[in-house]
């Protein structure tokens, strides 16, 4: 039996979130790790991480993670999301809306959730001066924007 069974009930929607963590890395890289150590911006005195993606969802006030996939060198980050939203398939449950981290903002990601019709948030990055213009300052507001670059 799966533990998430006893709290997930089949069928039923719950709100998801996946998010991308690095852990530091100090040690050496030899042929063995190489493939899942990966380079970042400096943070605790290093640019070298362990990362990996983790799938979760809070119920009855406790999270629960319900996979961890470790980052390799290569993959692109929608086979995360879809490698996440395969297992939340397995269980037969259903996602009401997917919250994900600013290191999954990419055209594939979007192209993606739209495409298997999952309702997402992901926080935007500021690329474009089109972009800064739309979220300068500390107002609320709504503007449709399309992206274009290479994100």
């Amino acid at each position: 039996m799966n533990p998430a069974d006893s709290i997930l009930k089949k069928g039923k929607k719950y709100q998801f979130a996946i998010d991308l963590t690095n852990d530091p890395y100090y040690g050496n890289i030899d042929d063995t790790k190489a493939d899942y150590i990966i380079r970042s911006k400096m943070k605790k005195s290093t640019t070298y991480f362990y990362s990996y993606v983790s799938l979760y969802t809070i119920r009855k006030g406790e999270r629960l993670t319900v996979a961890v996939f470790p980052v390799k060198k290569g993959v692109k980050m929608v086979e995360y999301v879809r490698k996440c939203m395969e297992t939340v398939q397995q269980l037969d449950i259903n996602v009401e809306v997917l919250c994900l981290d600013r290191g999954f903002y990419s055209k594939e990601v979007f192209a993606f959730l739209q495409g298997e019709g999952i309702s997402h948030i992901v926080p935007v990055k500021k690329h474009s001066i089109e972009m800064k213009t739309l979220l300068k300052g500390k107002m609320a507001r709504f503007a449709q924007y399309t992206n274009k670059g290479k994100v």
